[in-house]
């Protein structure tokens, strides 16, 4: 059986991440993938603006339209397990089967959008669920658990009691940090041999670069992201997702024609202005000297020391200026000033440590509540509450 996974597309994040996600469904197609895999973080915020679920509609329809209507369409049975009874999903096409991520991640009792789009057929959300592929006498098992905050994640594995079927290829999906693959070390975070023992794929989301490798003994695939978000050296990588054979085991990475990023660091000591537009000048201009189809994304990393009254500002503005029309250039300045030094290093202290706004904004809550000597046994919750704006709710709550 052939699976196409294609994670984190972040759909409304730019204008890039439709049609580069599109362009790997419609690859995955003329590749022959007898199922669509989704692992999470398909949307960029947990409640999507309505034009962007209107397009994203419109493309599964489309994906889903094209593989029914297939002259050589190769007929893919589904079934649910649930304890001892097996029930058929009605579904046309190939099927699209998704966990959500940390980017669509609600509190208790709030629906995301991937439960929306399984309640209209759209997708199948195998979040806690075991789903089985079956085609030519031969069964592909799945079993997904979506994104879940990293404190709680060992504990939802515990209750989860996730284990492989008898007579079928078994695939673990999910959607957290792993320590194997992160720069930083956080207590919290997973570690390959943690997961449950005994199936054949671990698939991976959250990990915006590609992986096929084995830890612990266990096959590892993390397709990476379809669009670049964080705008990290390692995102430099050419995009787009794994093709694999269950029964081969062989898994063909198949590249997207997305937007190139170049990521560079340059240094300065002493520096006047003028001598760092004509570094980034140089830069750019040989980042840019090759044939692009569409504008580069150009992130610069400036770190070092300045000479004193220099006004590195509209320096920078008037270098980059005559690029606007060829490439998207994005400034990161670390020059020392007291200040702007200090900003900078919160920033560097978030990023090493893994975290979004949303980690911190719960980190953040928790130690006020133990300030204020308030035990709750769902602290998420009232998070959720906060984001959403349900004041008098979260009043109730404490």
């Amino acid at each position: 059986m052939r699976i196409a996974i294609i994670s984190d597309c972040h759909f409304g994040f730019n204008e890039d991440a439709l049609p580069q996600a599109r362009e790997a469904m419609l690859k995955a197609l003329k590749l022959d993938a007898d199922v669509i895999l989704l692992p999470g973080d398909i949307y960029d915020i947990r409640i999507p603006r309505q034009e962007t679920v209107k397009e994203t509609i419109e493309l599964y329809c489309e994906i889903s339209n094209l593989s029914a209507n297939a002259p050589d369409r190769r007929e893919i049975e589904v079934f649910e397990k649930e304890g001892d009874l097996e029930k058929l999903q009605n579904i046309k096409g190939i099927p699209i089967l998704a966990i959500w991520g940390t980017h669509e991640r609600r509190g208790k009792g709030l629906a995301n959008i991937i439960q929306i789009l399984d309640s209209a057929n759209l997708v199948l959300n195998f979040h806690t669920r075991t789903v089985l592929l079956k085609k030519n006498g031969k069964t592909v098992a799945l079993q997904g658990l979506g994104g879940v905050p990293e404190e709680y994640f060992r504990r939802t594995l515990e209750v989860g009691e996730f284990k492989p079927l008898k007579d079928a290829f078994n695939i673990f999906v999910f959607h957290q940090n792993l320590k194997e693959l992160l720069p930083v070390e956080r207590e919290e975070d997973v570690a390959m041999d943690e997961l449950p023992n005994g199936f054949q794929l671990y698939v991976n989301g959250h990990i915006h670069w590609n992986h096929d490798l084995k830890i612990a003994g266990k096959r590892l695939i993390v397709s990476g992201s379809t669009v670049v978000t964080q705008m990290k050296k390692n995102e430099e990588k050419q995009k787009g997702f794994y093709m694999f054979d269950s029964e081969t085991e062989k898994a063909q990475f198949v590249q997207i024609d997305s937007r190139p990023f170049y990521f560079r660091e340059l240094e300065f000591s002493n520096a006047t202005a003028l001598e760092v537009e004509k570094t980034i000048d140089m830069e750019i201009s040989k980042l840019l000297s090759g044939v692009h189809m569409k504008k580069p994304q150009i992130k610069l990393k400036l770190e070092g020391t300045l000479k004193n009254g220099e006004n590195l500002h509209l320096q920078i503005e008037k270098s980059l200026a005559k690029y606007n029309e060829l490439a998207l250039i994005y400034v990161d300045k670390n020059f020392e000033t007291k200040e702007l030094k200090d900003r900078i290093e919160g920033i560097r202290r978030l990023r090493q440590d893994g975290r979004n706004a949303r980690e911190m904004g719960m980190e953040i809550l928790k130690e006020k509540l133990r300030q204020k000597g308030i035990v709750l046994d769902d602290p998420m919750e009232l998070f959720e509450m906060l984001a959403e704006g349900e004041i008098e709710a979260a009043i109730a709550k404490i």
